[in-house]
């Protein structure tokens, strides 16, 4: 009884060695911290950060000088996409391309980056001044559809009937498809990671 007891004796960590533990995992906290922001300020391919004034590209992409981001999780129409709306038949690519910049106003904003996807493309979710998630009020507005993300953006506009949706229209990966274009699928980081990682990102970005 006495010799078990010894082993449990031995087994159980001192208050100096907890302390140790303790500081040693609080130290390796904060240099995976540092490591991550010095990782988003210097790689816009790897998690980085863009700020300023970027040029509108289209309803989904955006170029600061010779990066160019694309818009994460959701979809707009392409220049040249054809659709119905109130009107009659309209461009709908020109017209969320100027719904974007209508967004983004004479402002500078905020890109937190997620990597790329498939093709090379740097993917970012950006925010206006006021914090504003404009991939998700791209999707509201009716101007684009979900991609992987922003589902909920997406019933409410056409709930709604707004944008895109108060006509009707080809999801623009389908036209992209009939087209010849690019084959994307939808872009999100999976599960529990790609909820971890955004929480993370805006909470350092």
């Amino acid at each position: 009884m006495r010799r078990a007891e010894n082993r449990q004796d031995r087994h159980r960590l001192s208050p100096a060695r907890l302390r140790w533990v303790r500081d040693g995992l609080l130290l390796l906290g904060l240099c995976l911290a540092g490591l991550l922001v010095a990782v988003k300020e210097r790689s816009p391919e790897a998690g980085g950060r863009l700020v300023g004034q970027p040029r509108i590209v289209d309803g989904d992409t955006l170029a600061f000088d010779a990066t160019r981001l694309r818009l994460a999780r959701m979809d707009a129409p392409e220049r040249g996409q054809i659709c119905l709306g109130d009107a009659g038949p309209e461009d709908c690519g020109r017209r969320a391309a100027d719904a974007l910049a209508a967004l983004i106003g004479d402002r500078p904003i905020r890109c937190i980056t997620e990597g790329q996807d498939r093709y090379g493309r740097v993917l970012a979710v950006c925010f206006d001044a006021g914090g504003r998630d404009l991939n998700a009020a791209m999707v509201r507005s009716g101007m684009a559809v979900a991609f992987g993300g922003y589902r909920d953006e997406e019933r409410a506009a056409a709930a709604e009937r707004i944008g895109l949706w108060a006509g009707d229209f080809e999801r623009p990966a389908d036209w992209r498809r009939r087209q010849g274009g690019l084959a994307e699928m939808p872009h999100d980081l999976p599960g529990v990671i790609g909820r971890f990682w955004r929480w993370l990102s805006g909470l350092i970005g």
